[in-house]
């Protein structure tokens, strides 16, 4: 299973402002200065976790990601995002600047039965707008269909062992924390984000 906890500042996204629209993200501990709230992740549980979990968080009117503002205008239409706010910018300019996001990852092993367990904490500083993070995933060939590759004995046996040898996944943990642009042309400049320039894990790759 894996779940999110957003800590915001108090007066950033209070749940008892008067009027508010908006539904979703009530406070979990009442403290003077911060408030948790929810972070929804889908999707939220995986019968066989084996190589990579990819979660996506929506931003709609039930947000604590989302300004107050923001929040109530998507419900005057409708539960609709608003078209006018659609650039990087403008979405940077919609999102609330967070203390922290906390992931959390639990579930049972298969070799052990035991409770695995396992968290990471982002700032606001590593959100980055109009980038996703990279595939980890590749394919690779068996080391005896390689060796037909480089040395071909005859065609029709190397179509047969090209025929017979299947593929093996792999995952690259190297590209873990590595991330790039999203399809289109409007995305973030990471030269203008001092945090993410120091961040080594953080980066285009070509």
């Amino acid at each position: 299973q894996i779940r999110g906890i957003i800590q915001l500042k108090k007066d950033v996204n209070p749940s008892n402002k008067p009027n508010a629209k908006a539904t979703g993200g009530e406070s979990t501990l009442d403290l003077d200065k911060k408030a948790y709230y929810q972070f929804a992740l889908t999707p939220d549980s995986h019968p066989h976790f084996s190589r990579i979990w990819y979660a996506r968080h929506v931003l709609n009117a039930e947000s604590p990601l989302l300004k107050r503002e923001i929040r109530d205008m998507i419900v005057q239409e409708g539960g609709k995002w608003d078209k006018d706010f659609n650039t990087a910018s403008e979405i940077r300019q919609c999102l609330n600047e967070f203390i922290s996001l906390r992931i959390t990852l639990s579930g049972t092993s298969a070799v052990s039965a035991n409770t695995v367990f396992a968290e990471h904490v982002y700032e606001y500083e590593d959100v980055v707008v109009g980038w996703r993070f990279a595939n980890m995933v590749y394919e690779k060939e068996p080391k005896r269909k390689l060796l037909r590759r480089l040395f071909p004995f005859g065609r029709g046996e190397a179509a047969e062992v090209k025929g017979n040898c299947e593929t093996f996944t792999k995952v690259d943990k190297a590209l873990i924390h590595d991330i790039v642009p999203q399809p289109g042309d409007d995305y973030e400049d990471l030269a203008e984000t001092s945090t993410l320039a120091q961040l080594g894990g953080l980066f285009k790759r070509n």
